[in-house]
């Protein structure tokens, strides 16, 4: 391995480490994380547009060494520098200019200020804003009733970046609840669809809701009745072609309980093996943030946990959401030699009341600094109640290898082959006359795919 990919993977699993909470309270703080990355990921990209923009013809002379600043502009570029003003609002002189002279009152040191969006639907008023200084932009979206005057409206950080232009996409900012939800794009923009939330059949199967809006010259703001926070996810028809979905950046303020650490502390210490109990926090408030709860709000059973060998910590459990399907977890919390950690999460979802207490199988990476196929990579299988129980791997119809129960119900198996394939082996699981009473394999699908935020949509 070079030195650089062994760099570059050592920063990303040290990036990863940020999602088990060290701290006395990880709900708000995943909460931060979670919005922090979702807004990081526009900013970089929306940042760039609104730069883009300011250096269309008609800006003031002493901006024009701003060209130089950010770099050559890619004709790739030129739909952003197009975009018009929109809303309701947009010949509004009067208004415009308040909202000119309150964003320099909010941000003194500002060379310039563009408004991209103004409108007035009777019910609210929204507008978004953007303020240059040097080679910077900072976005902002300004809402309030209908008829505040600017130095009425509350404002709501978009983006702030200072990174030479990107390819541009529309513009998403979400107020929360049920909306409003506003969708800036450009000119080509016809229609989006927004899909709500993520709904379950009654097999369990996952599916989108959706809703499909025409646009107003490549602008929406509507509301999203039945919104689910975390669970918001838009797609956009420009020049006639939908993109792929996105996630709506949203904003979570609920803490859990005071009672909520020491009742996690209680169900780790009651597990079968040794499981961490702020290990097991952060695998309750990570799943509980995909749908925009505090972990207090999820039912759980804490069922084993262990240190396996290569110094990997593991923890099952299963986990019952309030509006979806009580699900298998098996996380793994793999420790560097630096002290940084990275995670793996995979679950399936429970069928039935006795699906909770059957085997379960999967791969642990020894060693997640490999590439995937030369990882080090464990077998593992929990059988719970179980010490002793025979259990065999299989793979193609050859036996591979075969090993016992510990005293807590695990059976581990080195067998020398990388993750990928182990992935693809068999586990059964034996009684004392020989007989199959349990068969599953090795490859779990991660966490996002048993609560259904990889649908397809």
């Amino acid at each position: 391995m070079s030195p650089n990919l062994e760099d570059e993977l050592r920063a990303t699993f040290s990036a990863r480490a940020e999602s088990v909470p060290t701290g006395p309270a990880p709900y708000p703080a995943t909460a931060r994380r979670i919005v922090r990355d979702r807004r990081r990921r526009r900013a970089v990209v929306a940042g760039a547009l609104m730069v883009s923009a300011l250096l269309a013809v008609g800006v003031p002379a002493g901006l024009n060494h701003l060209g130089d600043r950010v770099g050559a502009m890619s004709p790739r570029h030129a739909d952003a520098l197009r975009w018009p003003l929109r809303g309701s609002l947009a010949g509004d002189k009067a208004f415009l200019g308040a909202l000119r002279e309150d964003a320099l009152r909010r941000h003194p040191h500002s060379d310039m200020v563009h408004v991209l969006y103004a409108h007035d639907d009777g019910r609210r008023r929204v507008a978004v804003v953007v303020t240059v200084r040097g080679r910077s932009a900072r976005g902002d979206v300004l809402y309030g009733p209908s008829g505040a005057a600017p130095r009425a409206l509350k404002e709501d950080n978009l983006f702030a970046d200072d990174s030479v232009p990107l390819d541009p996409e529309p513009i998403i900012w979400f107020a929360g609840g049920t909306g409003p939800l506003l969708l800036l794009g450009p000119p080509t923009m016809t229609e989006v669809k927004v899909s709500p939330a993520i709904a379950h059949r009654k097999d369990g199967t996952p599916y989108r809701v959706v809703r499909t809006i025409p646009a107003d010259q490549g602008a929406v703001l509507t509301d999203v009745p039945g919104a689910q926070p975390a669970q918001v996810s838009v797609k956009f028809r420009i020049d006639g072609r939908y993109g792929d979905a996105q996630d709506v950046p949203y904003t979570m303020t609920a803490e859990n309980a005071p009672g909520y650490w020491p009742a996690v502390g209680k169900a780790a210490a009651q597990a079968a093996g040794h499981v961490d109990a702020e290990q097991a926090r952060g695998l309750l408030d990570g799943t509980a943030g995909y749908f925009g709860l505090p972990g207090d709000r999820l039912g759980y059973r804490l069922w084993w946990g262990a240190r396996l060998p290569g110094g990997v910590d593991v923890l099952v459990a299963t986990i019952r959401l309030p509006s979806g399907p009580e699900i298998r977890v098996v996380q793994d919390t793999y420790t560097y030699k630096d002290g940084s950690v990275s995670q793996d999460r995979s679950a399936v979802q429970v069928r039935d009341a006795a699906d909770a207490q059957r085997p379960i199988g999967w791969t642990v990476a020894a060693d997640p600094t490999f590439p995937e196929d030369q990882q080090r990579a464990l077998g593992a299988v929990y059988v719970p109640g179980r010490s002793g129980a025979r259990v065999e791997l299989w793979s193609d119809g050859t036996m591979l290898t075969a090993g016992r129960t510990d005293a807590t119900g695990l059976a581990t198996f080195q067998v020398g082959i990388a993750a990928d394939r182990l992935r693809t082996c068999e586990y059964h699981v034996l009684d004392d006359k020989g007989k199959i009473v349990a068969r599953g394999g090795l490859g779990l699908p991660p966490l996002e795919t048993a609560l259904g935020r990889d649908a397809k949509w």
